[in-house]
């Protein structure tokens, strides 16, 4: 008995020694599956059975399940299915790579092989690369297009068989639809009569029966083992319904037998071909029949279900349906197909969201390493086509339903696999060009004849998918139908009125052809020579309008960068207009003194607000009231505005008293009250505390100027029929009226009292005086001539002393250089400086023409080409507009050394004989240049002293010059106003700090 025991022992012992070597051996030959597999996340995995319990919960939820498991793991994930490593990845650059390398299909599509048998989609590499090459020229574009006519023909067969369904509130089109593109593959692929045929029901039936089947297999662990499945009942009924399908598909072979008649058709000759290889003709049937019938029924009743939701959607079909057709009802051709592109767009968008081959498989047969992991051989790859669809790092707004994802333009920065409903890769659907235009054809026959209305889903959230092989809706495709009824009545009335309108506009056709062409030839020149010169590409109409796209904010900043990026010399076309723009300084000098004449835009925007005051008047006028203005501004004149510059600086550091200490102020509105007063004394002689309005006459100019802005950087604006019917033009209106009310209320009060002169006096030179007793310029051009003195002469003084303060809060050691040289003129004694003074004052003039050079109030100067010039050895045709950039100038590198460096030694009489007189223009050049540049200076150099006498300035909203960005409003203002920060200077008597100490 004990010898029994030991050999039952030994027995024992020597069995499990052997289990456990060939454990041990299994898994060693599994190792690198174990490695790489333990270096990617997943989720928990149990021996033998793997992950697989995440899965459990039938064909209804495992969709779901999938879905959530994507969502909660990385891009790139493992999971075990049983002893198989499955890697997950929505990559788009590892899908392309996985489907160009690994061609083998993994075991679980072995489920399918009673179905499928050993056709294209299952078939073993080495078996379906021979395949393959026999198919292909089968689905070329040349053979596809004569199919249009068969699927023109069922598609309306289909409409037909819709019309028992209009009226119910629900009927579900998926059996009908796959009635359908069944017998249309039968036609168009076999060559073979549908009519002739029978059982296409039962056969769609058993189809969908045991596609659910190999899914139910697929998802239930223990029907995976072979011994348990082939003991099931399910494994039965799969058996007797895949004998029942290839029943089907030996009737098609029989009928074709007998039809021997078209030896030319192409899958009749690839079939011919597998005969002669020994090859199953029955297995590439059954595959072509299913793939191409089933697919498509599947898409096209998931896009009838979305177009349902959509309305929106169905209508821009109809309406490219239309565009095609012109409500004829003809049959779709070949090149009608092609022009449905947002129909094509419409089926792509729901096959990104709705794919019907949810998930591709493909088992790996040597090690791939990709960026983040390596694929050993022997797992596979699981490619969530459905997730890949879904995800927002490719997908705006991944869940909005929207086609215009797929308009080329929107394509262009996509990755190639990011969008693979028909797989990708040398193994792809071959069939994927035949299903577009099957599908196409089909959704524009129903839709043609019917609208489709929601039904069972109200919303895309309502759509849940199961898996059955392929995914489809839980429900049902349910739709409801509605008959369109034809707009199209036939009668002569009808057709007599769109034959008299068909004339008329072939009548005006030629009208317009005709301006155009005449329009064009009268404008030749500019075409010409504008080509010779290099610019930005200019669009019909618009010319290169584009380019400076985007408000009154960014204009600017858009002019300065497209400066930057052409040469010198170039060309723009704004709307019609050839602009030549030049940075080339001896340009500049030859066009401001030959072409005096401003281009039309001047006039076209500012007219209400300057009428034909000198800056935007035509040369005529110019040049008549530029000879009667010119001794106003003679030197005897502008020295006895002193006095006045001074008392206003006074009352302007008074006013400044309020804002010490606080952390920043907006300095520009005050300087231009103090500006706008000293013109009303020193232009119109007339005591600005007499005057009212003055407040309010600056807040108009500011607004009228940003509504010139808004229109000029506003293309649509640039109509005047858009623009006088805009708010914005009466708000223009109603301030340009108070404006000149203003105006006029100072000519008034000067009429009124007399001018009172003395020995030495220049009050009778004084601007308004001169005008009024002059009698050689009337009483709406002296109201002109005013208005635009008073803004151009208070305006950019205070715009520029505005800016210096700034520039000082950010340089304190300029300020501190410009307070050494006040110590020098007046010591410690706080009298109101004297015209020597200010000549004595050059390091501060420096200053100011340095602020003027970085910061010119005027970006641009523009004139208007009255006869041809030659520019750069450049023809220059009469018309045209020559630009010169005086920002650009200003800046660049040639003439200026490391010009965004704030240094006012520049302007020392020595550096200045170096440079071209024209390349620091801000008062602009030549006859037609500013005519207040001196009484400019003088005025600003009176406030700026003034001010600094009194108060140290600190930077505040600025830190650095390169924080100051300006914005285009008539004039360039810094964008968030003149903010300084301002703190008392010590009393007369002690000792002066410098502000860097101070700081």
């Amino acid at each position: 008995m004990n010898k029994n025991i030991n050999i039952a022992s030994v027995l024992l012992w020597v069995l499990l020694i052997v289990i456990l070597y060939f454990i041990i051996k299994y898994n060693w030959s599994r190792r690198w599956l174990y490695y790489y597999g333990s270096k990617m996340d997943g989720p928990f995995a149990w021996p033998i059975i793997g992950s697989a319990h995440k899965f459990i919960g039938g064909q209804e939820v495992f969709y779901k399940k999938v879905t959530d498991h994507l969502e909660k793991y990385p891009s790139i994930f493992k999971f075990w299915l049983g002893k198989d490593l499955i890697v997950v990845t929505s990559r788009p650059e590892d899908v392309e790579i996985i489907l160009n390398c690994c061609l083998e299909k993994p075991k679980f599509y072995a489920y399918g092989k009673k179905l499928l048998r050993n056709c294209l989609f299952i078939a073993p590499v080495n078996n379906w690369k021979g395949k393959r090459k026999m198919v292909n020229p089968t689905f070329n574009s040349k053979i596809l297009s004569t199919f249009t006519e068969t699927f023109g023909k069922h598609a309306n067969r289909l409409v037909s068989v819709f019309e028992e369904e209009c009226g119910k509130e629900t009927s579900d089109v998926l059996l009908k639809i796959f009635k359908c593109t069944l017998d249309t593959v039968c036609e168009a692929l076999f060559d073979v009569d549908c009519s002739l045929l029978y059982g296409q029901e039962d056969y769609i039936r058993k189809v969908i029966r045991i596609e659910d089947i190999i899914a139910i297999r697929s998802i239930s662990v223990w029907l995976q083992v072979d011994i348990f499945w082939k003991m099931s009942s399910l494994c039965r009924e799969m058996d007797k319904a895949c004998a029942e399908t290839f029943s089907f598909i030996k009737q098609i072979i029989n009928l074709k037998k007998l039809k021997q008649e078209d030896k030319n058709h192409p899958f009749t000759n690839f079939l011919l071909n597998l005969s002669k290889i020994n090859a199953e003709i029955e297995d590439e049937l059954q595959n072509i029949l299913i793939t191409g019938s089933e697919s498509t029924a599947l898409t096209v009743g998931m896009t009838l279900i979305v177009l349902g939701i959509h309305p929106e959607v169905q209508r821009k079909i109809s309406d490219e349906l239309d565009l095609i057709f012109d409500h004829d009802e003809r049959d779709p051709t070949f090149e009608d197909i092609n022009k449905m592109q947002y129909l094509e767009c419409v089926i792509k968008e729901t096959l990104r969201i709705f794919p019907i081959a949810p998930i591709i498989m493909r088992s790996i047969d040597q090690d791939i390493k990709l960026e983040q992991c390596t694929f050993p051989a022997g797992s596979m790859a699981f490619i969530p086509i459905h997730h890949i669809g879904k995800k927002p790092e490719f997908w705006k707004d991944p869940n909005k339903f929207d086609p215009d994802r797929f308009l080329p333009e929107n394509n262009t920065n996509q990755h190639r696999c990011t969008f693979i409903p028909f797989s990708y890769g040398p193994r792809n659907c071959v069939g994927m060009k035949y299903g577009m235009m099957s599908m196409k054809v089909l959704l524009a026959a129903i839709l043609r004849k019917y609208t489709i209305k929601p039904s069972q889903y109200k919303s895309l959230e309502d759509i849940e998918l199961i898996f059955g092989m392929l995914a489809k809706p839980k429900h049902g495709y349910k739709i409801k139908l509605e008959k369109k009824y034809s707009t199209l009545s036939n009668s002569n009335t009808m057709s007599e009125i769109v034959n008299i309108l068909s004339a008329l506009t072939w009548i005006f056709s030629v009208f317009v052809l005709c301006f155009i062409i005449q329009y064009n030839w009268s404008r030749r020149w500019l075409y010409y020579y504008g080509s010779k010169i290099n610019g930005p590409f200019g669009w019909p109409i618009i010319g290169s309008a584009h380019y400076l796209m985007g408000g009154q904010k960014v204009f600017h900043k858009k002019i300065t960068k497209t400066l930057e990026l052409q040469p010198s010399f170039f060309k723009f076309w704004l709307g019609n207009d050839l602009l030549v723009v030049t940075s080339n300084p001896k340009d500049v000098e030859f066009v401001l003194n030959t072409c005096f004449e401003k281009p039309k835009f001047y006039q076209k925007y500012s007219y209400k607000m300057i009428r034909n005051g000198l800056l935007t008047a035509p040369e005529n006028i110019w040049r008549n009231r530029r000879k009667i203005i010119n001794p106003t501004f003679n030197p005897k004149v502008l020295n006895s505005f002193m006095e006045i510059f001074a008392r206003h600086a006074n009352n302007l550091v008074d006013g400044f008293e309020e804002n010490c200490g606080k952390e920043s102020f907006d300095a520009f509105y005050t300087l231009f009250r103090c500006t706008l007063d000293m013109a009303c004394e020193t232009f119109a002689d007339v005591d600005s505390t007499l005057l009212q309005g003055q407040d309010n006459y600056i807040r108009n100019i500011m607004r009228v100027e940003n509504l010139i802005a808004i229109r000029t950087c506003s293309t649509w604006f640039h109509i005047d029929f858009i623009w006088e019917t805009s708010s914005l033009s009466r708000q223009m209106d109603k301030a340009c009226t108070e404006m000149f009310s203003f105006i006029q209320q100072i000519i008034q009060f000067k009429k009124i009292n007399e001018v009172v002169t003395t020995e030495n006096s220049c009050k009778e030179k004084q601007f308004l005086n001169h005008l009024l007793n002059c009698n050689k310029i009337d009483d709406s051009a002296i109201l002109e001539e005013l208005q635009n003195i008073m803004i151009t002469g208070s305006e950019t003084t205070a715009i520029t002393t505005g800016i210096v303060l700034i520039v000082l809060g950010i340089l304190p050691e300029i300020q501190s250089k410009i307070m050494d040289e006040l110590e020098s003129v007046f010591g410690t004694d706080d009298r109101k400086p004297t015209l020597e003074d200010i000549n004595n004052l050059e390091y501060l003039e420096r200053v100011i023409k340095e602020t003027l050079r970085l910061f010119p109030t005027k970006p641009l100067i523009a004139r208007l080409v009255d006869k041809e010039i030659k520019l750069n050895s450049h023809t220059i045709p009469a018309g045209s507009i020559v630009v010169i950039p005086i920002c650009h100038i200003h800046k660049k590198a040639e003439f200026w050394n490391d010009p965004n460096k704030f240094d006012p030694d520049r302007f020392l009489p020595e550096n200045n004989s170096k440079r071209h007189r024209c390349s620091f223009i801000p008062f602009s050049y030549g006859h037609r240049n500013c005519l207040g540049l001196k009484y400019g200076m003088m005025s600003m150099k009176v406030v700026l002293l003034t001010i600094l006498r009194k108060y140290t300035i600190k930077a505040s909203e600025y830190q650095k010059l390169e924080d100051v960005e300006l914005i285009y409003s008539m004039v360039t203002k810094p964008t968030l106003g003149c903010k300084i920060k301002l703190e008392k200077k010590n009393v007369k008597g002690e000792s002066k700090r410098s502000p860097i100490n101070n700081c």
